[in-house]
């Protein structure tokens, strides 16, 4: 049951996080929304949930191991295809693979340092190749 609450709960952060990017903070006529996130710079507002769903990734991999994160990073790359405006459908599945994905390796290989080495460096490089 566990198992499945964690995947729920990852699986739901990647519709947030595109309705966060059309929705919250300075939004332009087709563009994301923007907010600040410090040295002058902004970002995509999705980036707050993108945080969230790096380690509820890890989560999942903790639950449910290296393939179940492996099959969830899968149905959420589909997910955030099928959510994002068509015009980012692609970058956005690319883009949440690819962070995913670098996430969870980085993540196997720092879990011997303890979980919270493996969520903090794994969430850090998850979140820079998303961004």
């Amino acid at each position: 049951m566990k198992r499945i609450l964690v995947v729920l709960a990852y699986l739901g952060c990647i519709p947030l996080a595109n309705w966060f990017i059309g929705h919250v903070g300075v939004c332009s006529t087709g563009g994301p929304c923007l907010l600040p996130v410090g040295f002058s710079l902004m970002a995509p507002s999705g980036v707050l949930v993108a945080g969230l769903a790096l380690c509820l990734r890890d989560a999942v991999q903790v639950a449910a191991g290296r393939n179940g994160a492996r099959l969830a990073v899968l149905a959420g790359a589909s997910l955030s295809t099928a959510v994002a405006s068509p015009r980012l459908a692609v970058a956005s599945g690319v883009a949440f693979a690819i962070s995913e994905g670098m996430d969870g390796l980085v993540f196997s290989r720092v879990r011997a340092w303890g979980l919270p080495a493996a969520v903090l460096a794994s969430g850090a490089l998850g979140l820079v190749v998303d961004s």
